[in-house]
């Protein structure tokens, strides 16, 4: 049991410095919360976010993109909201879910997610003046999820994003987010279960999940590898 509590603690701190990516960090099934019940989830990138291009060339997206934590709130009636924040960046989000319920095999459920994130350049002179850019934007996924167990779910997620990318200024070089849609796609495991831990039970939320989008015209890739650990109460 005191093993359990220390791989928690360990992944909880690996969330905590590891960056995560801007958008398409969803860590959640098509099932919504029940009303009332409501869960904090941190969660953080595992791998590095590469650019790619059909031509073969390779190149790093250029900025600090920072870990975030997620609260979840069930409103009945198929209803759930959210609020997420790190230290450069925020959202809220709604998700209806219109399909199965909280004991079906499938759910499908649509979701509305405003964000903001601020970019701060990986250069000491735009450091030190405090000088980074800003992207905002809507995404609209549509939550797919299967649950073969009663606490494991595993899901497909696509989503539509625009970005809206507001540079500080004149001279700021592109990024891969420039203004317009994208599309992606979301593949995900996730875990539900109670452990025992500091003397009482508690509901823990562990995911697993890959995302990649990509310009609606355009050869780019954007790839994330990530997970979560959170709690139910």
């Amino acid at each position: 049991m005191q093993r359990l509590h220390l791989s928690n603690a360990v992944l909880v701190v690996l969330l905590l410095f590891l960056s995560s990516c801007y958008s398409l960090n969803l860590h959640e099934s098509a099932r919504v919360l029940e009303k009332g019940d409501k869960t904090v989830q941190f969660s953080g990138s595992l791998v590095g976010v590469p650019k790619l291009f059909i031509k073969g060339e390779a190149d790093a997206i250029e900025g600090v993109n920072l870990p975030k934590v997620a609260l979840n709130y069930g409103f009945g009636g198929g209803w759930q909201l959210g609020f997420s924040a790190g230290l450069l960046n925020a959202g809220i989000n709604a998700k209806y879910q219109w399909l199965g319920d909280f004991k079906s095999k499938f759910a499908i459920a649509n979701g509305l997610n405003l964000f903001a994130n601020a970019i701060v350049e990986k250069r000491f002179d735009l450091l030190f003046n405090n000088r980074g850019d800003a992207i905002y934007g809507i995404e609209l996924p549509l939550y797919t999820s299967y649950h073969p167990a009663e606490h494991l779910s595993v899901y497909l997620h696509s989503v539509i994003t625009y970005v809206r990318y507001s540079p500080t200024d004149e001279f700021s070089e592109p990024q891969f987010f420039d203004t317009g849609w994208y599309k992606g796609v979301v593949i995900g495991v996730r875990l539900d279960k109670t452990v025992h831990m500091l003397g009482r039970d508690v509901p823990l939320i562990r995911s697993f999940e890959l995302s990649s989008n990509s310009p609606l015209i355009g050869d780019a890739v954007n790839i994330c590898i990530g997970g979560s650990i959170g709690w139910r109460f």
